[in-house]
């Protein structure tokens, strides 16, 4: 009876901020194709930020909720950002969005628990370097540069931010961060590079389109 009772009160404290983003800065969808990368900006021109695609999943979807499958080291075969799902695509100036982060509510079963993001990016490394990035997450996420997996959480129940040493040689690389909230209470991610002789820029999807 104490238990049921603990889990009323949990339920009913519970709260959830449904955070669109910047309404002022959204994405062209004819300027952003929803398959491709984009293709390296102009370092000297460009913003910085990240394309950020929302997808949307049910509560009802065998992907999410306490039988679902734990998460991969690879999340390549996986498709928890599948195109069908998707609800919106923005430009995100940054994705450290702290804890109690709940960004996406169009009315599914449980919505705005159980969704995912993909987010894309490229960076510029001038020189050898450590990159450090700051990467925490509640429950999975991947940061991937040039398709390798270099820092990821999976089934985190808390956000808890570690700082991690990304090795990297000069060059130019595309960057890809998918992150999935499919069962923790807490909806929680943080991204930043603190450290590292790298630009990281929005890219560039004017090749793509012939604008």
């Amino acid at each position: 009876m104490r238990a049921i009772l603990l889990l009323a009160l949990l339920a009913a404290c519970s709260e959830y901020r449904v955070d669109h983003g910047p309404k002022t800065q959204p994405v062209d969808p004819a300027a952003a194709p929803l398959d491709e990368q984009g293709s390296p900006p102009d370092w000297q021109t460009c913003r910085g930020g990240y394309y950020g695609l929302y997808f949307n999943l049910s509560g009802n979807d065998p992907r999410v909720g306490p039988d679902a499958d734990p998460a991969p080291a690879d999340p390549s075969g996986l498709d928890w950002w599948s195109r069908d799902d998707l609800a919106f695509q923005r430009y995100d100036p940054s994705i450290d969005f702290g804890d109690n982060w709940w960004p996406v509510d169009e009315g599914l079963q449980d919505d705005p628990r159980y969704f995912t993001t993909e987010w894309t990016a490229w960076v510029r490394v001038w020189s050898r370097t450590d990159m450090r990035v700051l990467l925490g997450a509640a429950d999975d996420a991947w940061v991937l540069v040039d398709d390798e997996v270099v820092a990821s959480v999976a089934d985190s129940p808390d956000l808890e931010a570690s700082g991690i040493d990304v090795r990297m040689s000069p060059g130019q690389y595309p960057v890809k961060i998918l992150f999935a909230h499919r069962n923790a209470m807490a909806a929680s991610f943080r991204f930043r590079v603190t450290d590292g002789d790298v630009t990281f820029c929005y890219p560039d999807f004017s090749s793509d389109t012939g604008q």
